[in-house]
């Protein structure tokens, strides 16, 4: 399955969102994963899609490893747990998020 914005992929794959799991599209960016999840607030939200804002920065545990990254310049795996979020993209996910 694909999407002219998104990386091919063929399947969903699992991840947690500040609590909330998730299926969101297999080799794409956090960040692209955000869009699928909220597309029409993401691409009007102030990231730079290059990682010289930080405004995408999040706190990530990936095998049992807590790290720092942006969403996007982060690929995703399945079994990732977001668990902190900055500012920007806790405001263009409130909608999703909330509902």
């Amino acid at each position: 399955m694909t999407d002219d914005i998104y990386e091919p992929y063929e399947r969903l794959v699992t991840v947690r969102y500040l609590g909330r799991e998730v299926r969101v599209p297999q080799k794409n960016l956090l960040l692209r994963c955000f869009q699928f999840l909220e597309p029409m607030e993401i691409p009007y939200g102030d990231f730079c899609w290059n990682g010289d804002c930080h405004h995408c920065a999040l706190t990530l545990m990936r095998d049992g490893v807590q790290l720092e990254a942006l969403a996007c310049q982060t690929a995703v795996r399945e079994g990732d747990e977001i668990v902190e979020a900055g500012p920007e993209v806790r405001r263009a996910l409130v909608g999703w998020s909330e509902g």
